[in-house]
């Protein structure tokens, strides 16, 4: 089970760098390009890369499955994990609705 964790964790951490990757390569282009195609093809994508700054249901069911585990999980390694992972996705939901 905490390998499963652990690879579920890597893969959402390399998914967070790809995306925080295309949004922030997306501004640079719009700012920055010198061509008048490449700004125009970087302004049509920014929109699409625009992260929502919200839940879907079964990223909410997660979230509330981690905090009740950190809350009063059985396995004392997964409930740390669980209690450290909460702020961290808490922060990311909050930077989002900041964008």
């Amino acid at each position: 089970m905490v390998n499963e964790g652990s690879r579920r964790l890597s893969t959402l951490r390399r998914r967070g760098r790809c995306d925080t990757f295309e949004i922030e390569s997306s501004k640079l282009a719009a700012t920055r390009a010198q061509s008048a195609k490449l700004k125009t093809a970087a302004a049509a994508a920014s929109p699409a890369l625009t992260p929502v700054p919200q839940l879907s249901p079964a990223q909410q069911q997660t979230l509330d499955a981690l905090k009740a585990y950190s809350a009063s999980g059985e396995v004392p390694s997964l409930k740390t994990f669980a209690g450290e992972l909460v702020p961290t996705v808490t922060a990311h939901l909050n930077m989002a609705k900041g964008l």
